[in-house]
């Protein structure tokens, strides 16, 4: 069965050796860098079937804008986590001097979040003057 098999698959394919002008190799490898194409020949099978290929393009512009944001991300998070463990102490105790400095803590750390929060909005502002439509 297996032999029967193989012989399906090579008599449905037959093999082509291509000459091509050094241009239009240069013009494919452009193209195969671009796309998600493994190889060469995968992407001339696509061509040769008429499926259209679809180019990858990387705005390097926005690199330094996608750091800040992550690290803006992370930085938030551990505030958040701060001021849970916070909020959680204080709702363990009994009010005294102790509740006092808890609050204190957390009214510290959620104006620290709210000016860590500020250049996301700018961030955010300029993300969509560059993608959304004018």
């Amino acid at each position: 069965m297996d032999n029967e098999i193989s012989n399906t698959i090579k008599t449905k394919y037959h093999f082509v050796t291509l000459k091509i002008p050094e241009a239009k190799y240069v013009e494919l490898k452009g193209i195969l860098e671009k796309s998600s194409f493994k190889s060469l020949r995968a992407l001339i099978m696509h061509i040769l079937n008429g499926k259209k290929v679809t180019l990858e393009y990387h705005d390097a512009t926005m690199d330094h804008i996608l750091w800040d944001l992550a690290s803006l991300r992370k930085d938030i998070q551990l505030m958040a986590i701060s001021m849970n463990q916070a909020v959680i102490r204080l709702s363990q105790e009994q009010f005294s001097e102790l509740v006092l400095a808890e609050a204190k803590v957390i009214e510290q750390e959620y104006q620290a979040l709210n000016a860590r929060i500020q250049p996301i909005f700018n961030i955010v502002t300029k993300l969509a003057n560059v993608w959304l439509p004018k």
